[in-house]
């Protein structure tokens, strides 16, 4: 049903196995992207990697690029409850610059143009407030003061930050959606994008399911078989449309929690208003890489190279973007 919506609307949309492949869209060359926790570490790898492209990042509750360093004692360590001494930002720093240097990551010059909207619960007891406290202190290497927004005054515990959806705003559990009268995604993309039409319902075939295993370099590594995207009316219609890219956290893929992330995190509303696609891309548990709580890659599961260009996650996520382009 969903496919034959975005056809009649004139978006032609093609099926592989009963799964339908992502469809050529009328997008803007540069998009932004965001994510929480294991998705806020992504999103920024995300960002370090295609920042010829990407002009704006959203992080919630995550910390500096490379932090972990390809390990994960050290994630334990000082990436996620607490930091100790081992966490010095400018060698983070000058590690990404010269990965940058080598053709692993996007060249620094083009790091400093992005807009960084970063957040931490005042009662998140998950991801330490140190933690992004670093990663802001790696940003102000990077980029501008103006182009730099952190926000600490919300009262959530350890999830993304909703008007009125989720468990209770200093609760942290599934679906980790935060019920916090704060809007997140809305603060976040006006932030990013800039001045926006108020949010309005979601267009209610606006969420495709489409194959992403199909998009996949190396096969699964973690990831999930579909992924989700949602596509406003008038961008299905074929007009100019800007691209947003939402990673989720641990325990918040569809296999856990249903499509809850993808249609309760607010981003939609924001999106049917102002021309906005999102791309949700999944993961999903697996023992063998051993990543049972469907975590975004950001401590090496998968392979030496999860944090640059050449990551199977990341570049899976590039090749959805790029199958998308007319």
């Amino acid at each position: 049903m969903r496919v034959l919506m975005l056809s009649l609307l004139g978006l032609v949309v093609s099926t592989t196995g009963g799964a339908a492949t992502l469809p050529k869209l009328n997008l803007e060359p540069s998009y932004t992207v965001s994510g929480i926790s294991s998705g806020a570490y992504m999103a920024s790898q995300y960002h370090l990697a295609h920042a010829d492209e990407v002009n704006g990042v959203g992080l919630i509750a995550g910390g500096p690029y490379g932090c972990a360093e390809g390990n994960l004692g050290k994630a334990l360590s000082r990436c996620v409850g607490k930091v100790d001494d081992s966490l010095i930002v400018d060698a983070l720093l000058r590690q990404a610059k010269a990965r940058s240097t080598a053709g692993q990551l996007a060249a620094v010059a083009n790091w400093a143009t992005a807009k960084i909207w970063l957040f931490h619960g005042s009662v998140d007891k998950t991801v330490a407030r140190e933690v992004t406290d670093a990663a802001l202190a790696f940003y102000r290497g990077i980029v501008p003061t103006s182009n730099l927004r952190y926000v600490t005054d919300v009262a959530a515990a350890h999830g993304f930050p909703t008007l009125r959806t989720g468990a209770a705003c200093d609760t942290a559990t599934s679906p980790f959606l935060n019920a916090c009268n704060y809007d997140a995604a809305g603060a976040m993309l006006q932030f990013l994008l800039g001045p926006l039409n108020p949010p309005r319902a979601e267009y209610a075939g606006g969420v495709l399911v489409f194959d992403q295993a199909s998009y996949a370099p190396d096969g699964d590594l973690s990831l999930a078989e579909k992924g989700y995207l949602y596509v406003p009316a008038g961008c299905a219609k074929g007009e100019r449309c800007r691209l947003h890219i939402a990673f989720h956290g641990c325990q918040q893929n569809a296999e856990t929690i249903g499509e809850r992330f993808v249609r309760e995190a607010g981003y939609n509303a924001w999106a049917e208003a102002n021309q906005l696609v999102i791309l949700y891309p999944q993961t999903t548990a697996s023992m063998l890489p051993l990543n049972p709580k469907a975590c975004w890659d950001w401590w090496g599961y998968t392979d030496a190279d999860y944090d640059t260009r050449n990551g199977n996650q990341i570049a899976t996520v590039a090749n959805m973007v790029a199958a998308m382009r007319r």
